[in-house]
């Protein structure tokens, strides 16, 4: 019986050495040319042009394939998530929420939708859904309107529970509340 393992232990180092590719691996890595950002990122999502965002502790950072650009925000960026239709980028940040637009002189730069000063909250869930989108963040949960641009609803509890998750599932918004589930 231990014949028989070594010989297939031998036949598959045989196999790997006599099939595996020689060379090096194709890694390379992109350097910055923007000052005062921070290594930490906590999402990530590319536009129906191409270009990649990265949410960061900074801001929110632009790389077009060739250049990277911070878009300021007034606090760390959180989540992001793209209205496809109309290509527009919603981001949650410390205690605001928003949506990316581009100036006449094509600078980007970020709008607050939110309609009242929060704080110790960090909007850590952007999903949009249905012309809608949800800024979901330390318990607090904001159902924003796409087209009429405003908020429509907002939750701090339901049923005296706590929200504590939001996620999209199967085609579905779901909420997570304290003790149900």
């Amino acid at each position: 019986m231990k014949k028989v393992g070594l010989v297939i232990t031998l036949l598959c180092w045989i196999a790997s050495v006599a099939l595996g590719q020689v060379g090096n691996f194709y890694l390379t890595h992109f350097q910055h040319n923007i000052d005062n950002i921070d290594n930490q990122n906590y999402a990530i999502i590319q536009d129906t042009l191409g270009v990649i965002y990265s949410a960061n502790r900074k801001g929110l950072l632009r790389f077009n394939g060739s250049n990277w650009e911070l878009i300021p925000t007034i606090s760390s960026v959180y989540s992001i998530d793209l209205a496809r239709e109309t290509n527009t980028l919603f981001v949650g940040i410390k205690n605001d929420f928003g949506y990316i637009y581009r100036l006449p002189t094509g600078k980007e730069v970020f709008q607050s939708v939110s309609d009242t000063i929060y704080t110790n909250l960090n909007f850590d869930k952007t999903i949009v859904w249905e012309n809608h989108v949800y800024f979901f963040g330390s318990g607090a949960l904001i159902k924003y309107n796409i087209t009429e641009k405003k908020i429509e609803q907002k939750w701090q509890v339901i049923d005296k529970k706590e929200i504590t998750a939001l996620f999209l599932a199967e085609k579905k918004i779901f909420i997570e509340v304290a003790d149900r589930g």
